[in-house]
């Protein structure tokens, strides 16, 4: 893309620069926002820009040989929120400024370069602006762990000075000193008093006199020592730059070496070391699934009921289609799409609450290359901080060409409020969410994330062409990226810093925030991949020691991007204390229980259990159940809770697939949910600070009708999902999330 890079002097935006050139990116033009000249001010009280130092900037356009932008800054933080709503009086206005100029002297511009390393309030901002001006924003720094970023950043050629501190163990004799000479000086400061190496909570700025991307370099002539603030504990001073001159790099081409490009950009790691006999598994799933699920052509008259469920602040409302609001106008997608968000939104505001607080919405359609347009009246209802989202291709069945769910959270106290991630800059991070959702929901201990593709952040492709064919290493890259996006958007939430060590990143991706994981869905394109990703996932839990999670397993027929693996996780924040701060972890399989014990009619324990009495008297000498066509008939939930949130898994395997059934599917999905009940609700009874929600999905080749006669009356928001196969050949797979609030 055209870049316009937005500079401020310091080391951070120029490294940027460097990075958005290795990526394959071109900068035309720089940009930058000064104090105004009649203040007589070399630093504003700016919570966005680095003004001291601006008398140098303008020699940048003589280094780069670009044209530069410069507008002053009129306005001041007016918007210290979070969140930027657009503000006239805030000086954010006047980046909006600069940058239509840019537009408009420059027109191929597509992007804009920003140097923020953790800052949300600025990048935030950048983004608000970029999205009103149809740029993307380009930060590759983001979330980078800083000592190791600081060390590139010297090792790269660029030569920087301190020019500003205002910590701490910094004083003016630090000022003038390269990043080389106070380096060690910072690596102290930070085991001392955790300061920031590379600044970032203002310790010190810098100015950058030269880069690799420089033709010339900057000389400082003449500089004087400002002091501020002279406070005993941490002074702040700077440094104002009175005359400075730029001088030829003689024999410097001001491009980047390959080997330099390949230093910078961060490689994505594409293999996991996994056991000879997992991977021969893999290698025999993949043989026996080469053509992948096929969508089946199914026609129902009507479809799955609508769900809605109210239970304090949570509200859900489940399997919203157009065939259900209005059978008599089923039109093309976009039409569905639009009947389903304006019946949502009503439903919304009758409960007293909007857009705004609706934490996750899942979408299913029929079709993956019609998504699209369903995206195009989606991206309408939506403004600042979207809910998260999850979209995967069902068999849907004519004429359902979407479903779609959603749940909200609103306190009528006003006291807890949903907080959203949703980060739309370009960097190694994780993939930018441009679109109409964020990659992670807030609201008390609760963490709900957004779908996670292996989508490489960096430049927003995937690891593998779609038409390459399906190999065991296609899977373990999708399988680790997928996973590593998990886990930036989880440290990220908990403010956990990752390690950049690329073999602890390649053996334990998720070793950090796996513990705050509670449980989720795993959707997969083929067999093959579901076996893969459930096995490599329960090994290296089980490698570890740690106790298996309950995540759901689902064969679909597509996912975006025509990716093999898609993660929707939700955890836990241990930071914040609500509730009761449990852990514990429950798991039961009568499936087990058949092929192994004998019934006995004495037995206390299934004395009322009519589910279990109807199944057949196991063979116990061969100690195996098989009914009628080899498949075992049962039930297993697993259930892990953490804080106030409360995760339940539950697989129904039904043997009883041809001939007559001695136990129907109804009733053995009626049985598996009054156990996931007894996990969920000791008690006996669910408590009015719970609300629970059902995701049911169930293989597109059973009768529907049979699926929903095992939830009538179910006390829960329930939505019905068709599917191509689930793990372990069961017939039916349950997704059940329990909230207190």
């Amino acid at each position: 893309m055209k870049v316009v890079a937005l500079v401020s002097g310091g080391k951070d935006s120029c490294f940027n620069m460097m990075h958005c050139v290795a990526n394959g990116h071109e900068i035309v033009a720089l940009a930058n926002l000064l104090p105004p000249e009649h203040k007589g001010k070399d630093e504003l009280d700016s919570f966005m820009f680095q003004t001291v130092g601006h008398d140098a900037i303008g020699l940048y356009a003589d280094c780069m040989g670009l044209p530069m932008f410069r507008k002053e800054i009129k306005r001041s933080s007016v918007v210290q929120d979070a969140n930027y709503v657009p503000n006239d009086q805030d000086e954010v206005e006047d980046l909006l400024e600069l940058l239509s100029e840019v537009k408009s002297a420059v027109p191929q511009v597509e992007a804009v370069a920003v140097g923020a390393i953790l800052s949300s309030y600025q990048r935030v901002r950048v983004e608000n602006v970029c999205q009103r001006l149809g740029l993307t924003s380009l930060a590759y720094l983001w979330r980078r762990d800083q000592a190791k970023l600081m060390e590139e950043m010297i090792e790269s050629g660029l030569h920087a000075v301190i020019i500003k501190v205002a910590a701490m163990g910094l004083s003016e004799k630090h000022l003038g000193q390269s990043l080389q000479q106070i380096h060690p000086h910072l690596v102290r400061m930070n085991q001392l008093y955790d300061c920031h190496i590379c600044g970032e909570g203002g310790e010190y700025e810098t100015l950058t006199l030269d880069c690799p991307l420089f033709k010339k370099r900057i000389v400082l002539d003449s500089t004087e020592v400002v002091v501020h603030s002279d406070d005993a504990l941490a002074i702040v001073a700077y440094l104002k730059i009175k005359a400075a001159h730029v001088v030829d790099k003689e024999g410097h081409s001001a491009e980047l070496s390959e080997e330099l490009k390949q230093r910078l950009i961060r490689a994505v790691p594409t293999s996991i070391e996994l056991p000879a006999e997992l991977l021969s598994k893999s290698q025999d799933a993949l043989l026996s699934d080469s053509e992948g699920p096929q969508r089946p052509e199914l026609v129902v008259k009507t479809g799955p009921p609508i769900s809605e469920r109210r239970q304090g602040s949570f509200y859900s409302l489940s399997g919203v289609t157009a065939l259900a609001v209005d059978p008599g106008s089923v039109g093309g997608l976009e039409e569905q799409a639009l009947c389903i968000m304006n019946h949502i939104q009503d439903k919304l505001g009758a409960q007293g609450m909007s857009w705004g607080d609706v934490l996750i919405i899942h979408v299913y359609v029929r079709d993956m290359d019609d998504f699209a347009k369903l995206n195009s009246v989606y991206g309408t209802f939506f403004t600042i901080n979207p809910p998260t989202r999850v979209t995967v291709e069902a068999p849907l069945p004519r004429p359902i060409l979407a479903q779609i769910d959603c749940l909200a959270f609103r306190d009528p106290g006003g006291s807890r409020r949903k907080e959203t991630l949703h980060v739309q800059g370009i960097s190694y991070w994780a993939p930018a969410n441009i679109g109409p959702y964020s990659q992670a929901a807030m609201i008390m201990d609760q963490i709900i994330l957004a779908g996670q593709i292996p989508l490489i952040g960096a430049s927003m492709t995937m690891p593998n062409p779609y038409h390459s064919g399906v190999t065991t290493e296609t899977l373990q890259s999708e399988f680790l990226i997928s996973l590593l996006n998990v886990s930036s958007v989880l440290s990220a939430v908990l403010n956990l810093v990752q390690t950049e060590d690329d073999t602890a990143a390649v053996s334990h991706p998720w070793l950090e925030w796996r513990r705050n994981v509670i449980g989720g869905v795993c959707y997969c394109v083929s067999q093959a991949a579901l076996v893969f990703a459930r096995d490599v996932w329960n090994h290296t839990l089980e490698r570890e020691g740690i106790a298996p999670l309950p995540v759901l397993f689902v064969n679909v027929t597509r996912l975006p991007r025509n990716a093999h693996i898609e993660w929707q996780l939700f955890a836990h924040n241990p930071n914040i204390a609500y509730g009761r701060c449990l852990e514990s972890i429950s798991h039961i399989d009568t499936t087990e229980l058949l092929r192994t014990a004998e019934y006995d009619s004495d037995d206390d324990h299934d004395k009322d259990d009519t589910i279990r009495s109807k199944l057949p008297k196991p063979d116990t000498n061969t100690r195996a159940s098989a009914v009628n066509d080899g498949t075992p008939t049962g039930w297993s939930v697993h259930q892990r809770q953490l804080g106030t949130t409360s995760a339940i898994v539950g697989l129904i395997r039904n043997g009883n697939k041809s001939g007559d059934p001695q136990v129907s599917l109804a009733e053995l999905c009626k049985a598996a949910i009054t156990e996931m009940h007894k996990l969920a609700f000791p008690a006996g009874s669910k408590p009015d600070n719970t609300h629970a929600a059902l995701r049911v999905f169930y293989v597109c080749s059973l009768d529907p009708a049979d699926v929903f006669a095992g939830f009538v009356g179910c006390e829960c928001s329930t939505t019905f999902v068709p599917v191509f196969s689930l793990e372990d050949d069961a017939s039916v797979g349950i997704y059940m999330d329990c909230r207190e609030y």
